[in-house]
């Protein structure tokens, strides 16, 4: 009778040869965006679209649409596929749909920054939103990852819309101290102050946030 012996290598082979989910797990690869927040993608260039989006979204740029470059060069990004559907939810519902069910059906390999956007953005575009919810959605995602003004400016724009400027200026100083001396910051500090009647406070973010960047829409805003 011929023994037959197996090592431990040859067994782990023998699983991931039979079972694709297990290669799945094992081909997990993170790779940090703009904010130094880790995001489940084996494409630099799913990470290159997915900052260039966040800077069209600060800047008010007019090719926020290269968040769908993001999706082409990995579909099964969690964070592209929630931003897609963000930014594709008035325009084109079925679409925005369907990248929302995308970034659902790969949370169980998303990062925790990924399953929080997911969830304050996912709830943010629900057709029976409760503002009060989208905000304290926004508020634990940013208490967690401060850095992320995106959120941050997706948070203040509903806060706008509810006529909520405070509620607007409690986030900006939630997230000032990791963010001092970084682009858009400023102006997003100046906006609600502005909108609260701190004229002087105003005056100085903006100020500071023009220094910084020339581009700031709300930095200028504030300052004419």
């Amino acid at each position: 009778m011929v023994q037959l012996e197996f090592s431990a290598s040859d067994t782990l082979h023998q699983l991931i040869q039979f079972s694709p989910n297990i290669t799945r797990k094992m081909e997990k690869v993170v790779k940090l965006d703009n904010w130094g927040y880790e995001v489940t993608t084996s494409s630099q260039a799913c990470i290159s679209a997915i900052n260039a989006y966040y800077h069209q979204v600060l800047s008010y740029g007019r090719e926020k649409h290269v968040i769908l470059e993001a999706v082409a060069h990995d579909k099964d990004c969690t964070l592209a596929n929630i931003l897609a559907s963000h930014f594709l939810h008035s325009s084109d519902p079925s679409k925005a749909s369907f990248f929302l069910d995308s970034a659902k059906s790969n949370l169980e390999q998303a990062t925790l920054y990924e399953r929080l956007v997911f969830d304050a953005v996912s709830y943010l575009i629900s057709k029976d939103r409760d503002d009060d919810v989208a905000y304290e959605l926004h508020a634990k995602l940013l208490k967690e990852f401060p850095r992320d003004l995106v959120s941050l400016k997706r948070a203040q724009v509903l806060c706008f819309i509810t006529g909520r400027p405070d509620l607007s200026l409690s986030l900006v100083h939630q997230v000032l101290p990791q963010n001092k001396g970084e682009s858009f910051i400023y102006g997003m500090l100046s906006f609600p102050s502005l909108e609260l009647g701190r004229m002087k406070e105003a005056e100085e973010a903006a100020k500071r946030g023009f220094e910084i960047n020339k581009q700031d829409s709300w930095a200028h805003h504030a300052l004419s």
